[in-house]
């Protein structure tokens, strides 16, 4: 009997879902995770302690763990106690799972990091040695939670309880913080807690479960309190239209779509901070390399394709309903993409506020030459991997510096604008104003390039006088040429991934196709997109691939577009932009001829 109760149990039957969006989480906190530790700073046991405690905290707040019984097994012969107990050990195998899953997969993905080319130091304990900790303090939360109300067979969503829930989850982090620097033995304190909370609701469980909770006693007449209540009736009826009447439309439609109303209080910052770190705005506030933002194509389409692939089933619910399809497909889709459009523009215009003008022109110094560097996106491509030499009007030649994408392959980045060994002052001279024409569009003789900044000493070798290359102290109206249109290439690249992920997925929106092979490719798609993300990271771990070459890639293909076609970056703008509604327009369409079925 126990174990039909706990296998029929809500918090059992909600788990599939939870786990699927707390892999989610774990991939986009690893993410973050990443950019932290290349760069040495808050990556720490406490971040990855707080990454699982909010997966926990996701399945705490949307695992159903408050509903304790159906009315079905209210009517069984069966006491409140049994199914009190049946559920609470539901939810606490439940969040063991999720505990299970999101420990794994962050583990694993750390320790995959730690095997880079320049990883950061190794912390000392790792989530494993916090399981236990971790363990205890998510059976107390679940006791705690579940001791509210206990004479309802479901605890209501009040808004008392809501401050309850969150209190518990934000001091119950904090115990586990305050626990982790102590042995692992704590959590024994921490288990007693919670089988004397357990052992005290249980002793105080009524005969029953009740639905609503009993009204107070009273000696009034139901005719007499309505009396004392003030009705009134409007004169005109209320009369809506306009943008007031498609603004209530569509906010009515978006509430049927969600399960819950305050998720987009979670859901929609999460989505504008994405389309800021898609900005670069974390690298340049924290003084990072500009180079995550370029990986993460793919990771967007999957996260926006976990949450509107969700919703698609509840579309059923206005077939009935004069509303066309193309309005229900625009709630569910553009809200979303245009939170990830708003936070990348926003972090655009923050990083053109806080980002300081810098040489982009570096050089560094040797015995023998002095090596110019500038920034990856001006380098070029060579598909072949055999990049022309650097040569000069009166025939002096070098080869250029190269870099492979992959270990095996041809195609790498050269610098057209290498001193290598060897190179004469002049040569040097040279090299940096076409660096200069290239970079700031200015033109400066090599002739004065060479009497204010080199230094050639009598055996030859070439340094810088004074404090270097100070092109911008002594040339402060150059202005650096823009990295090309990266904003609208990056967003139309995911919205196409999501578009094609979104058209593959609406195939199976027929009468013919069961509900179970629906989710069968719904978490295929999802498996396959980040599958194809980590593939990035596979292979710079595995020595296949240098990342940073391929984010040179990126840099290069980008600033390019700009140069391609007449009109520069508004062209790519407009090109962009009309892809993007062919691809909206498509995945529209196809969505207006799905058969849906009722959600059972």
């Amino acid at each position: 009997m126990m174990l039909t109760l706990i296998r029929r149990s809500s918090a059992v039957s909600s788990l599939p879902k939870l786990l699927l969006k707390g892999a989610l989480l774990c991939t986009v906190f690893l993410a973050i995770y990443n950019l932290a530790y290349l760069h040495r700073e808050m990556a720490s046991l406490t971040m990855q302690v707080a990454m699982v405690w909010l997966v926990l905290s996701l399945y705490l707040a949307v695992g159903k763990i408050g509903e304790r019984c159906s009315r079905f097994d209210m009517a069984l012969p069966i006491s409140s106690r049994k199914l009190w107990l049946a559920h609470s050990l539901a939810a606490v195998l439940s969040g063991g799972l999720v505990l299970a899953v999101a420990t794994g997969i962050i583990e694993y993905g750390i320790r995959l990091l730690y095997r880079l080319p320049r990883p950061a130091p190794v912390l000392e304990r790792n989530l494993f040695d916090m399981a236990p900790i971790l363990g205890a303090a998510l059976i107390l939360t679940i006791v705690l939670l579940n001791s509210l109300d206990l004479s309802l067979s479901s605890i209501p969503s009040s808004k008392r309880n809501r401050l309850i829930k969150a209190g518990v989850l934000l001091g119950m982090f904090g115990l586990i913080i305050v626990l982790g620097r102590l042995s692992a033995f704590s959590a024994f304190i921490v288990l007693f807690a919670a089988f004397m909370v357990a052992w005290r609701s249980y002793r105080v469980l009524p005969v029953s479960f009740s639905l609503v909770p009993l009204q107070p006693d009273t000696d009034e007449e139901p005719a007499a309190l309505a009396e004392e209540q003030e009705w009134i009736a409007p004169t005109e009826p209320t009369i809506y239209g306009g943008l007031r009447q498609k603004s209530s439309l569509t906010t009515t439609i978006y509430h049927c779509l969600i399960k819950y109303r305050s998720i987009g209080l979670v859901v929609f910052p999460v989505l504008i901070g994405w389309g800021m770190l898609l900005s670069g705005f974390f690298s340049v506030w924290r003084g990072w390399e500009d180079e995550l933002r370029y990986t993460l194509v793919l990771l967007t389409a999957y996260l926006l394709f976990s949450g509107i692939g969700g919703q698609l089933k509840k579309v059923y619910l206005f077939d009935h309903l004069p509303i066309s399809r193309r309005l229900v497909f625009a709630v569910l889709c553009l809200p979303y993409l245009f939170a990830v459009f708003l936070g990348y523009g926003a972090g655009r215009i923050a990083v053109a506020a806080i980002e300081e003008p810098a040489n982009a022109i570096t050089y560094i110094a040797d015995s023998s030459c002095c090596h110019i560097r500038i920034p990856i996106e001006f380098c070029r491509i060579s598909w072949s991997g055999n990049p022309p030499d650097n040569t000069s009007p009166w025939g002096e030649s070098h080869p250029a510096w190269k870099a492979s994408l992959f270990k095996e392959g041809r195609s790498a980045l050269y610098s057209p604008f290498d001193t290598p060994e060897n190179s004469s002052p002049d040569f040097v001279a040279l090299q940096i104003s076409r660096a200069v024409e290239a970079i700031y569009e200015r033109s400066i003789p090599p002739d004065d390039i060479k009497n204010r900044y080199l230094d050639v000493a009598p055996d030859g070798s070439i340094g810088m006088k004074g404090v270097g290359l100070t092109l911008l102290e002594n040339y402060p109206d150059m202005k650096r040429r823009s990295n090309g249109p990266v904003f609208p290439v990056m967003i139309l690249l995911a919205s196409l991934a999501l578009f094609i992920l979104i058209s593959i997925y609406l195939r199976t929106f027929r009468l013919s196709i069961t509900d179970s092979v629906r989710k069968i490719v719904f978490i295929g798609l999802l498996l396959l997109t980040f599958v194809l993300h980590l593939m990035q990271y596979v292979l710079a771990i595995d020595d296949h691939m240098k990342m940073w070459v391929y984010i040179g890639f990126w840099k290069v293909f980008i600033r390019n577009l700009g140069d391609l076609l007449p009109g520069g970056s508004i062209t790519i703008w407009v090109i962009c932009a009309l892809l993007f509604l062919i691809g909206y327009r498509l995945t529209e369409k196809q969505f207006e001829g799905i058969e849906m079925p009722v959600e059972k």
